[in-house]
């Protein structure tokens, strides 16, 4: 995509090029200073999860979720445009549970 001099693309934009690229590290360091700039930014939060969970890194995945749950919670009225993601996470962390106490059981027998 191409901006002009005037017009900076925003930290959705940068995210979504560098993930067309296949640039994670891009990907990465754009989600990591969206969140450090506002620390409220549950889109970027959930896109970060998103990233983690694509790189099969669920505990980071989960941790990002866990965060923007909370954020969401703490915010209370979150934009519609949220509620799938945050659906989303609400899934992936019953699931990660899930496996996880099947894992422990299935090292007891």
């Amino acid at each position: 995509m191409a901006w002009t001099m005037t017009q900076q693309p925003t930290w959705l934009e940068q995210a979504r090029d560098a993930e067309r690229r296949g640039d994670v590290a891009a990907e990465t360091a754009v989600l990591t200073a969206a969140i450090l700039a506002d620390r409220s930014n549950i889109a970027a939060i959930l896109a970060m999860a998103e990233l983690q969970r694509s790189l099969r890194d669920d505990r980071a995945a989960g941790t990002f979720y866990r965060l923007a749950l909370g954020t969401a919670a703490q915010m209370g009225n979150v934009p519609a445009s949220l509620h799938s993601g945050l659906q989303r996470a609400e899934q992936f962390l019953v699931e990660s549970e899930r496996a996880f106490a099947d894992h422990l059981l299935g090292q007891l027998h």
